[in-house]
């Protein structure tokens, strides 16, 4: 009966290590598409209605959730508090604070460290060029995810179960 329960258990834990792994892919998918929603919300700000950096990331971070809403928090609160503003270092700090939250891969942080190097410095026009390059960046690392997700979810779920069915035999 122990060894039974046993069993179950070391079964049910690294098919539950296999979840968690490719929860990372789909969480890194969803992220994606948040900092694409975060793109279009600071675009409309910047180009419509005019709104300061500050008072745009304020209203991005209520419709935010996350790690996400965690970086736009920070970046807005340094913005708050800081008198000369290095958005690009800002950027790095959020991404290097809640690295525990965040599951892009490098080369998604770097479109958004890229696109944070020209934010606050030009008229509109250029802002509006900055985001929409930056949002067909993110839409093409948001396909490359969807790709790498597809295979690698089902990869890691079966694998964790996998794993645990052959700690058992090994250990019966």
């Amino acid at each position: 009966m122990i060894k039974l329960f046993l069993a179950v258990f070391i079964l049910m834990g690294c098919g539950y290590l296999g979840i968690l792994f490719a929860m990372s892919y789909k969480k890194r998918v969803s992220q994606l598409v948040e900092f694409q929603q975060v793109m279009n919300l600071l675009e409309f700000d910047i180009d419509f209605l005019a709104v300061p950096l500050q008072e745009s990331f304020e209203k991005i971070s209520k419709n935010s959730c996350g790690g996400v809403k965690d970086i736009i928090d920070y970046i807005r609160e340094r913005i708050e508090s800081d008198k000369c503003i290095d958005m690009q270092k800002l950027w790095e700090r959020g991404f290097q604070r809640f690295s525990d939250e965040i599951f892009l891969t490098w080369e998604d942080k770097k479109i958004l460290l890229d696109f944070s190097k020209n934010l606050g410095c030009g008229d509109r026009e250029s802002e509006k060029n900055n985001i929409k390059i930056t949002l067909s960046r993110l839409k093409i690392a948001e396909n490359e995810a969807r790709e790498i997700a597809k295979t690698n979810v089902k990869m890691y779920r079966g694998l964790g179960f996998l794993t645990g069915f052959f700690i058992v035999i090994i250990l019966i």
